[in-house]
């Protein structure tokens, strides 16, 4: 029953990432930047 939790926590997790990776900050003043890490999940555009 963990590893499924596992799993579905990661597939979540990612999920939540891509959208995360290509959005921008709603606000105009001030917005952080995107660690390393998360880059790897932008969406390339072709």
């Amino acid at each position: 029953m963990k590893k499924a939790l596992s799993k579905l926590a990661v597939k979540v997790l990612n999920k939540s990432l891509r959208a995360e990776a290509d959005s921008a900050c709603a606000l105009l003043g001030y917005q952080p930047r995107m660690p390393e890490t998360v880059k790897k999940f932008k969406k390339e555009k072709k």
